[in-house]
């Protein structure tokens, strides 16, 4: 199996022993990495199924992120149970390996009995969880 998917990188298989798209987990590392430096740093950064696996490989590469400066980075991780593309086993050891470079208490996690591949309107979850971080407007 093999799902291509352009801005990112590609997904070789959906089960934690899969290859994996060395080539474009670098190249999205680096997109992201040159946003970082351009961006600033008040505003969150958010990111979808492939974020961990980007964040692992800009953890390895980005100074920043090597630094322990990291150590206290919100993260705010949502996924539906129901999902047929990324397993919601996955969600474990998502939350595990952030826990090597976040603080566990820094983590939210979130599943969603009823939701598959998608995200739930009306929820509240994210609003919440930025205005949190946010300064008022």
């Amino acid at each position: 199996m093999k799902i291509l998917i352009p801005p990112w990188f590609d997904l070789m298989g959906l089960n934690p022993d899969a290859p994996e798209d060395e080539v474009g987990i670098k190249k999205a590392a680096e997109n992201v990495k040159t946003l970082i430096e351009h961006e600033s740093l008040l505003a969150p950064t958010s990111g979808w199924h492939h974020g961990i696996e980007l964040s692992a490989a800009l953890h390895r590469n980005f100074p920043q992120a090597a630094d322990g400066s990291a150590k206290d980075l919100a993260i705010l991780q949502c996924h539906g149970e129901l999902d047929p593309m990324v397993p919601i086993q996955f969600d474990a050891l998502t939350a595990e390996r952030l826990q090597s470079y976040v603080t566990a208490a820094r983590i939210q996690v979130k599943t969603y009995p009823v939701i598959m591949h998608s995200s739930r309107s009306g929820d509240g979850s994210c609003k919440e969880f930025l205005e949190k971080l946010l300064p008022p407007v």
